[in-house]
This record gives structure tokens, C-alpha cells and sequence, in this order.
């Protein structure tokens, strides 16, 4: 199925200079003509799309009958390739966030060389719906993160000294600086592509990094030879937000927000830089290596 735009010639000048689709009229996706689910319809009071049971159920290997109840996302199917005059960038759906995922578990796989020596305990975690507030059974507003806390100490007098000793890392998309709407970045918080990962600072929490938490992973970071940025959201701009802030409150871990810059966040393919995947799956390598508190 697909969302097909308005053609531009049939729109006025003020509609196209205030652009703002209604969620309910304008982007209801395409999958069949109206004849062509007729042809198959067999009862006029169907509910459903016929043409969209008759795809899940050819897919699924069963009889429309049988298929009670689904959860379905409309998302990108076509596959991430590389671009670029000089193959730099990636152009992708959904960067944002599983650039961080793939690195995260490419650092953590990388690590294992060193775990032998390490006294601490190595975990990713890859939570859901952190585009729509984390509030869900399998999101980071869940209990997962207490519950294995409590699980691993398996009592509550050893709580604080795990508590006290961990250090989180959020890892999510930061903003590039865009080349054709640069003052949307305050001047001295440009994330480039290609220059490494990038710290997120904000004064109201919306990212959980602090001075000793951002000054923990420049450390690691030079210590590995690994190139870093930082950002802070202009005064006048709105801020995003991460997971971070959800797990340190949930936790009371030591928590820092980082991420690689990307360009195009949130629109259906988004787009990175090649060099900076190396950066980041490097650094989370150093980090599960070299962050080590011995008792």
C-alpha cells in the first residue's frame, strides 16, 4: 500500500506555504481500487478490506476465516542503500533509531575479548515505542529495567551499590546541522556527519546527561581515539527527548544521551553518514571494555 501526495499544481499558494496534512483525511493509504476489491468481495457487509485480508491471510499461509485479531504498521519496505558522490551516506527508513540498535549489539559482540577481566555485567537493552512516549508494558516507561535490577541483586541491600556503580548510556539519533537551514543550530552545537557520535545536553532534563556523565564518556572516547560532538537545542527551539531521562528516573542510574547525526530525522528515509557507524559501534566497544568501578 502506499500514501500518495497531492499533485503540487492543485494546491493553491497559501496551502503550499501552510502545509499541514489532517492525519484523518490525508494520509489513508492506497491498496486496491474499488473494483478491484469487489471482485472478491463475498459479503457486502464486510467490515474489513477484503483486499487487505485476502494479502494477510495469502501470506500467512491460512483462510481469511481464520485470521481473529492483528497489530499492523504501515511502514517503508523499500531496502537502505548507500549514496553519495563518494559512497558516505545511507539513506534508510527508520535510522532512528536502529542505528543505535545494530551498534549497540556490534559493540557489546566486540567486547567479549575483555569480559574475562571485567567484574560488571554487559547489557543492551532495545525497548518499543519510544516515538510515542515509551508508556507500554515493553516500553522503556516499563518495569523491565527494576525488574532486572531486582532480579540481579535478588534482594534489596545490594540495590544501591549496583545502582551506584552502573552507568547508562541512551543512544539515539542527534540532529545534523542541515546545510540549507543552518540557524536551526545554535552557533557552537553543530554535529556534522562524519565526525563522531554526538553528546546531547538540555537544562530541563529532556536528555539525562550531566557534567559528570558527559565528562565519563569523553574519557572513554579519547581514550579510544574516537572523534565526539556535542549539541545543545537552541533557547528558542523546541527539544526532543530520549529514553534517557525514563530509565534514570526508573533506575536512579547515572545516565548520559549520545548518538550519531543523521539529516531528515523522522521523515519516512532518513539519512547518515557511513564513517559514523564505525565511530559509534567503536565507542560502545571501548565502553563496555573500559567502563569497569572495582569494589
Amino acid at each position: 500500500m502506499r500514501i500518495p501526495t497531492l499533485a503540487i499544481h492543485l494546491t493553491s499558494g497559501p496551502e503550499r506555504d501552510a502545509f499541514a496534512p489532517n492525519k484523518e483525511r490525508h494520509v489513508v493509504p492506497v491498496i486496491a481500487t474499488k473494483i478491484a476489491a469487489e471482485v472478491n468481495k463475498k459479503n457486502s457487509e464486510d467490515n474489513y478490506s477484503v483486499s487487505l485480508f485476502s494479502l494477510l491471510a495469502e501470506t500467512l499461509g491460512c483462510a481469511v476465516e481464520d485470521i481473529v485479531d492483528f497489530d499492523l504498521s504501515v511502514v517503508d519496505t523499500q531496502d537502505a542503500v548507500i549514496g553519495g558522490a563518494k559512497d558516505e551516506f545511507i539513506f534508510s527508513p527508520r535510522l532512528d533509531n536502529l542505528v543505535s540498535c545494530f551498534c549497540a549489539l556490534e559493540g557489546l559482540k566486540k567486547s567479549d575479548s575483555t569480559l574475562k577481566d571485567d567484574n560488571m555485567i554487559r547489557m543492551v537493552c532495545l525497548f518499543d515505542h519510544e516515538e510515542v512516549g515509551s508508556s507500554s508494558s515493553q516500553g522503556a516507561g516499563g518495569t523491565l529495567i527494576p525488574d532486572i535490577i531486582e532480579y540481579i541483586v535478588n534482594g534489596a541491600s545490594l540495590r544501591s551499590t549496583l545502582v551506584a556503580n552502573s552507568f547508562l548510556l541512551s543512544v539515539d539519533g542527534a540532529h545534523a546541522v542541515h546545510p540549507n537551514y543552518g540557524d536551526k543550530h545554535e552557533e557552537n552545537h553543530r554535529p556534522n556527519l562524519h565526525k563522531g557520535p554526538v553528546i546531547k545536553y538540555n537544562a530541563n532534563t529532556r536528555y539525562a546527561t550531566n557534567g559528570f556523565t558527559g565528562a565519563t564518556v569523553k574519557k572513554i572516547a579519547a581514550d579510544s581515539n574516537i572523534p565526539l560532538q556535542e549539541f545543545v537545542v537552541k533557547n528558542d527551539s523546541p527539544c526532543g527527548s530520549t529514553i534517557g531521562p525514563i530509565l534514570s528516573t526508573l533506575s536512579g542510574i547515572k545516565t548520559a544521551d549520545m548518538g550519531n547525526a543523521m539529516l531528515s530525522m523522522h521523515s519516512i528515509r532518513e539519512m547518515c553518514g557511513t564513517l559514523d557507524i564505525l565511530y559509534l559501534a567503536n565507542f560502545l566497544e571501548s565502553f563496555f571494555s573500559k567502563y569497569n568501578i572495582t569494589p
